[in-house]
């Protein structure tokens, strides 16, 4: 298990989906560039439609097959309450796993 920050997390799930985030001189956020899964449901969920994940809200699971046939499964808590990082952090092990 990794102890990533939310930085790095939207880093390698940005990875994943073939976007490179920009940061400005002071490390922030590029303004011009506002995706973020974490906060915005739109684009959580088109990260989810775009990695092909698969998501059960009845056992807080979230599911993707890789094309090695190896199974992601990130499960969120009992109360499904942290869907968001679960997200992110299924979608940073895809980008942590591509080249």
């Amino acid at each position: 298990m990794h102890d990533d920050t939310d930085r790095e997390l939207l880093e390698l799930a940005a990875k994943a989906i073939g976007l490179n985030l920009r940061y400005n001189y002071l490390g922030g956020r590029d303004a011009n560039q506002p995706w973020d899964p974490l906060t915005d449901d739109g684009d959580r969920y088109r990260l989810i439609r775009d990695l092909g994940m698969s998501i059960c809200f009845k056992e807080c699971t979230i599911y993707k097959r890789q094309i090695n046939g190896d199974l992601i499964q990130e499960w969120w808590g009992g109360d499904c309450g942290d869907e968001e990082h679960a997200v992110l952090r299924a979608a940073a092990e895809i980008g942590r796993s591509t080249s």
